[in-house]
């Protein structure tokens, strides 16, 4: 979860953590998707808060993988989407499911 981190922390903490470069990261996120290529500048405006990643985007990543992308997809979302994120994927897909 975001713990209320905005998506520049976010973005941060998991380039920090991923050890990749910003053009490798921005791969990583893209490598298996609809979208081919974010560029590293994507990234930086990510970071710096000047953009926020797309909603589909973040939707698309959080259904398709299920490594540290479908985490970084799912924190996003719920720092952008809090009022409808605010439980993790797995509980979000299970309720919909039951209905």
């Amino acid at each position: 979860m975001s713990n209320g981190i905005g998506i520049g922390g976010i973005v941060t903490s998991y380039l920090v953590g991923s050890k990749l470069t910003l053009r490798a990261f921005a791969d990583k996120l893209t490598e298996d998707l609809r979208i081919n290529s974010l560029t590293h500048a994507t990234i930086i405006n990510w970071r710096d808060g000047k953009t926020e990643p797309e909603t589909d985007f973040l939707l698309e990543c959080a259904v398709v993988y299920k490594d540290w992308r479908r985490s970084f997809a799912v924190s996003c979302l719920q720092a952008k989407l809090p009022g409808i994120f605010v439980d993790d994927l797995d509980a979000i897909l299970k309720r919909i499911n039951e209905q």
